[in-house]
């Protein structure tokens, strides 16, 4: 008789265990989430999007979530570099005037580089848009035990 109470009582332990790690992991996550600010330098956002990465979560929910935010702002940063490369390179062509003919060779990597751009946008925009209302959730979720 005293077996199934042990074992109950072990099961109570270990799922409360479990439970208040995933609620340090979203703590946590959270928290370092909320370091990725849109108007910061690429190569700042780029350490806090690698830190938030790197993240060790057991959590598959909070797995999914990192995951997702850091598909979008990667995104996000492969958009502004394609922008910034396809604005150099016209730049260094035209010298910024407009009645400079460009080879179609370079008018053709040009436009690839903004069709990348637009497409990294795209998924950026989807991504992030998830990312937010992800981290809304568990925001709510954990507000109330932090």
């Amino acid at each position: 008789m005293r077996m199934p109470a042990l074992a109950l009582l072990s099961l109570a332990v270990f799922a409360s265990a479990c439970s208040g790690r995933e609620d340090n992991e979203a703590r946590i996550f959270l928290d370092r989430v909320t370091l990725i600010h849109h108007d910061a330098p690429a190569a700042d956002r780029r350490r806090a999007i690698d830190a938030l990465e790197q993240l060790p979560l057991t959590s598959e929910d909070l797995v999914g979530v990192r995951d997702t935010c850091v598909r979008g702002h990667r995104a996000l940063l492969e958009a502004e570099a394609e922008q910034a490369d396809a604005a150099q390179a016209l730049g260094r062509l035209t010298g910024g005037r407009d009645d400079v003919a460009i080879p179609r060779s370079d008018a053709a990597e040009i436009e690839a580089a903004i069709l990348r751009s637009n497409d990294a946008i795209e998924q950026a925009r989807l991504e992030l848009t998830r990312c937010q209302d992800e981290v809304a959730d568990l925001d709510r979720r954990y507000s109330k035990r932090r």
